[in-house]
């Protein structure tokens, strides 16, 4: 199987499958396939449902992280009339300082190929 324009790709650190609530339960692997295909029924933009589930890590996990939660959805968008081919990168980092305080940050960016 190809990838092809259009799709979309999640990558995330193992603090999102491993993030467990005060009883020891995992977001886990089931749950994180639940909410991507939510997700995409929903039609919500890539940056939306990066801060979503950076989110649902977070209240799961009870708003205290003890590992960092990152995750970067990458979209790969065709050419356009008067653009080129180009990826379309969403990061959304959730971390936890020594204080206890989570801060949650995201980003986009676009990645061009070489002309």
């Amino acid at each position: 199987e190809h990838l092809e324009p259009g799709d979309t790709l999640l990558f995330y650190s193992d603090g999102v499958t491993e993030a467990r609530t005060a009883h020891g339960e995992d977001f886990g692997l089931e749950r994180l396939g639940w909410f991507l295909e939510r997700a995409a029924a929903s039609e919500l933009s890539a940056a939306e449902i990066s801060r979503r589930l950076a989110h649902a890590v977070l209240d799961h996990h009870g708003g205290k992280l003890q590992d960092d939660a990152t995750t970067m959805l990458v979209q790969w968008h065709p050419a356009q009339r008067d653009q080129a081919p180009h990826f379309r990168t969403w990061h959304a980092y959730a971390s936890a300082s020594p204080t206890g305080q989570v801060f949650v940050n995201s980003r986009s960016s676009a990645i061009r190929p070489a002309t």
